[in-house]
Parts: C-alpha cells; structure tokens; sequence
C-alpha cells in the first residue's frame, strides 16, 4: 500500500466533509455534486439491487441519494475521518473503514457497486489491482459497476492521482465498458 490511507485521512480531517470535491472550489464542488447526482438518478432510475456498495464513498454525499435504489446501503471508504463525518451525516445507514486490504463483505454478495471519482485516486499498479480483485470478489458475476471517473486528456495530474480509461477499469475488472458518455473532464459509464 501506499500513503493513500494517511494522504485522505489527513485531507478530511483538514477540509471536513468537502474534502472528496474540488478542493478549495466551492463553487466548483456545488456545481460537481449537483452533475453527478443527476448521472446517478438518471442510472439508478430504472432498478432497484438488495445490496449496494459505494465504493470509496468518502463523507457519504451521495449515500442518502443511492439508498433509495436499494434494500441495503454499504459505503466503504480508506479514510477514518471521511467514514466518522459520513456516520455523522446519515447515521441509519452502514459504513466500513477499510483499515485492512479487504472489503468487508462476503464473495458474490453485491448486487451494484457505485464508484465516484475513486479509480482516479488509486495511484499504484498494486493498490489498483487489490482493489479491482477485491471488487470482482465481492461482487456477483452479473453485478454492474457505475463508475465517474477523471478523463486523461481533460485534467492535470496531480501527485494523488492516476487516471486510467474506461477500457482498462472494464478489463481489470472482468466486465466489458458500455454507455461511456464523456462530460468535460470525466467519463461516466457502465462496466458489465
């Protein structure tokens, strides 16, 4: 592992609950959420999964919003801090620090995985495929995955962050990149 547990404890601890948004840009974070919420509405409306999990779901802003597609919410997250505010801001529902190399949740036991710009923040070769295994574990063989994610060409790349594309998250994951739509500076799309 990388620092990426210290590098994302250490940012939600200074930045509270914005800390996963545009860093600083306030205007910019309002602006993102309200996009994304919309993508996930428009993704989500026609199903509703026993089991979600919002992978890398930082302070849970969009956790009230998915668990209403679904019979049970999992949000699952490397920072202490962003889990502690996301209990803080919807109590009711599940969360797991993920303080080990594991997700804590049985094989094939996940009907949909929701993944917010996270891809983008795993920066090693070796954290990128213990999380993509522990997904494909997780998940049941015919589970989508929901993903937004930084576009390349669009964005500078800062230190804690390496952007892959859609066809490298689909292969690494077993699944195949469908109904990519590619906004200004992120793609959002199905891996299924």
């Amino acid at each position: 592992m990388d620092n990426s547990r210290e590098y994302w404890n250490n940012r939600a601890a200074s930045q509270g609950p914005s800390y996963v948004g545009p860093a600083g840009r306030e205007d910019l974070a309002e602006l993102q959420e309200e996009a994304f919420r919309g993508y996930l509405e428009e993704a989500l409306g026609f199903g509703y999964w026993d089991v979600l999990l919002d992978f890398g779901c930082g302070s849970g802003r969009f956790a009230e919003l998915l668990a209403q597609y679904c019979g049970g919410y999992f949000g699952a997250d490397i920072s202490v801090f962003g889990i502690a505010q996301a209990r803080e801001a919807n109590p009711a529902l599940a969360y797991e620090w993920l303080d080990r190399d594991s997700i804590p949740l049985g094989d094939d036991s996940v009907d949909i995985a929701i993944v917010v710009t996270v891809f983008q923040h795993i920066v090693s070769d070796e954290d990128f495929e213990l999380w993509t295994s522990e997904l494909r574990r997780v998940l049941r063989p015919d589970a989508p995955v929901f993903v937004i994610d930084a576009r390349y060409e669009e964005r500078e790349v800062m230190s804690h962050m390496r952007l892959r594309g859609p066809a490298v998250l689909a292969a690494s994951m077993g699944r195949v990149a469908e109904e990519i739509d590619e906004t200004a500076d992120h793609w959002i799309g199905w891996l299924r």
